[in-house]
């Protein structure tokens, strides 16, 4: 259910990388890493029979990134909820 909110991978430091010298540096996910994980949150999510996912999936009608609500409209059609 955290894949399928944006203000979850959006907080805190979830992204991180191992420089030459094995130092973990963290970061915020970029909004690109954000987008593509939430479409295929939204993909995975919808063929599932889980009410709880498909709410999440609905929450996402109202995302500010046009793809992420291309692929929520297009989930919720595919499955009679549109």
């Amino acid at each position: 259910m955290d894949l399928l909110d944006r203000k979850f991978l959006e907080s805190g430091e979830r992204y991180h990388t191992r420089d030459e010298g094995g130092v973990i540096r963290r970061y915020p996910l970029p909004p690109a890493q954000v987008e593509q994980i939430l479409i295929a949150a939204v993909d995975a999510a919808s063929k599932l029979k889980n009410g709880g996912l498909w709410e999440m999936i609905e929450r996402l009608k109202s995302d500010p990134s046009p793809a992420v609500r291309g692929k929520v409209a297009a989930a919720l059609k595919a499955h009679g909820r549109a």
